[in-house]
């Protein structure tokens, strides 16, 4: 083997390369403008990411960051001390390197941080490969690795260019002419509902909605819906089913579609024709270009690495729905103190994944249990589990009701203490003709959106199909009630 080739005897570094950047840096803070991307982290040299995190703390404080504005940081810094002390800081300013490769030496520190990286990664996966854990197959070691290396590109990367305002006025205005020559239209991807649209604009390309209910509200069923009404317009669909296998989300898909009991499409007691239009049933949801991934333990940074992979894929991808937070995982290598706070880092981490892609996330969320407990039993913002994490990074927050469900649980079954037979009935009565009156209904509640107004959208909600549906227009029109 050649020279040239000869593999590493460790972990790749330029401490030269390191000593002239802080150099050119303690001589010039501007140099620290030239390279916004460059963390404290890239360093090899622990007395090195401490002396650049400093000068950052300066700096952006508005101060001078120089080998004597720093020296009372550093008289007790044990690090500093090994390698020097204080007489090291002036020993790099004194080597007086200028600004005008600096570039090149922040690219050069990163590039080799990476690689760095790159090794741990590698070292890591070969000593779990030859672990004895039989539970973790080889398939989760993959997902595993594509997440680490898509998270370590990520971290890695240089930011994108800023923007000015005369350039993102140029686009927002050739967006906005365009949606006037096409005689209206919609901002983002169309939902298929056309009142949910008409509040909406449609689901904004990076934006993050959280659709929530209490459990049997049917969260499920509609993001089911969601998926198949964006897939019937030609919009390919990425269905994450953490709680659900696969064939169960299909399964779901063809009881609503056919009516059949969700139960009896085991296969057994079926006639001739009820399989025949299961079978058209099935072979039409086969044409619906929506993937679907029940794989289980996934984080943030995995769900981007996946949908990643379909995005770049024939087709593209234009929605993304996850069913449901609940089951989501911190990234690998998070650690958290309190629930709340790995939440509020795993919606961050969808939210992330929304705006990277440029593709509309609808993550599903369970609520507490506070509407149960309240006369009315709407939901609110306050309901949300984690709320204050969640309302913070949506971009809308959608809870879906349905009275019914909550009437049917409480028929009157017996006079109360005191109650009159008559009275009795009159509650009966008064609870029937309730009871009757939320049949087949729905409301969707918008209680919160971005960048546009809340308010109520009724819909039609088929118990049988578990199936939603828009109202008519001219009705949905009439009955929405801003909130």
């Amino acid at each position: 083997m050649s020279e040239l080739f000869q593999p590493l005897q460790g972990p790749p570094v330029n401490m030269e390369a390191e000593q002239a950047f802080l150099s050119a840096l303690l001589s010039n803070n501007r140099a620290l403008d030239l390279c916004p991307d460059l963390l404290p982290d890239h360093f090899a040299d622990g007395a090195h990411q401490r002396i650049f995190r400093a000068c950052q703390g300066l700096i952006q404080r508005g101060a001078s960051a120089n080998a004597v504005t720093l020296k009372n940081y550093f008289d007790r810094d044990q690090g500093l001390i090994e390698v020097g002390g204080a007489a090291y800081l002036a020993q790099v300013q004194a080597a007086s390197v200028g600004i005008v490769n600096v570039a090149d030496y922040a690219s050069l520190i990163r590039d080799l941080f990476i690689r760095r990286q790159l090794m741990e990664i590698a070292i890591d996966l070969q000593a779990k490969a030859q672990s004895p854990d039989l539970d973790t197959t080889g398939a989760a070691l993959i997902a595993e690795a594509n997440a680490a290396l898509f998270d370590l590109a990520e971290r890695g990367r240089n930011q994108r260019d800023t923007t000015t305002f005369a350039e993102a006025a140029d686009e927002v205005l050739t967006q906005i002419e365009a949606r006037q020559k096409a005689g209206g239209g919609l901002l983002g991807l169309s939902t298929g509902f056309s009142s949910l649209d008409r509040w909406t604009g449609g689901l904004e390309a990076g934006a993050m909605m959280v659709l929530a209910a209490r459990a049997s509200m049917g969260k499920t069923s509609l993001a089911l819906s969601l998926a198949e009404r964006v897939a019937a317009q030609g919009g390919r669909v990425l269905f994450f089913s953490l709680e659900q296998s696969n064939s169960q989300v299909l399964r779901r898909a063809m009881a609503s579609r056919t009516g059949m009991k969700f139960q009896h499409l085991s296969g057994s007691g079926l006639s001739t024709a009820e399989f025949d239009h299961l079978f058209e049933v099935g072979r039409e949801l086969g044409e619906l270009p929506i993937i679907l991934d029940d794989n289980a333990g996934h984080t943030p940074m995995s769900v981007l690495t996946q949908a990643r992979r379909v995005k770049q894929g024939k087709g593209g991808l234009d929605l993304i729905i996850i069913d449901y937070l609940g089951f989501l995982r911190p990234n690998r290598g998070e650690r958290h103190d309190r629930k709340s706070s790995e939440i509020g880092a795993i919606v961050r981490g969808i939210k992330e994944a929304a705006k990277t892609l440029q593709v509309p996330i609808i993550l599903l969320s369970q609520l507490n249990r506070k509407a149960d407990e309240r006369e009315d039993h709407r939901p609110l913002l306050s309901d949300l589990r984690e709320s204050g994490d969640i309302e913070q990074d949506a971009d809308i927050v959608a809870l879906l009701f349905r009275e019914h469900y909550y009437l049917k649980r409480a028929e009157p079954r017996s006079p109360r203490q005191r109650e009159t037979e008559d009275q009795f009935q009159d509650r009966y009565q008064q609870w029937e003709q309730n009871f009757e009156k939320s049949r087949g209904k729905a409301e969707l509640i918008l209680a919160k959106q971005r960048n546009g107004q809340t308010g109520t959208i009724p819909m039609r909600f088929d118990e049988q199909r578990m199936q939603f549906s828009d109202y008519h227009e001219d009705q949905a029109r009439q009955e929405e009630i801003p909130l």
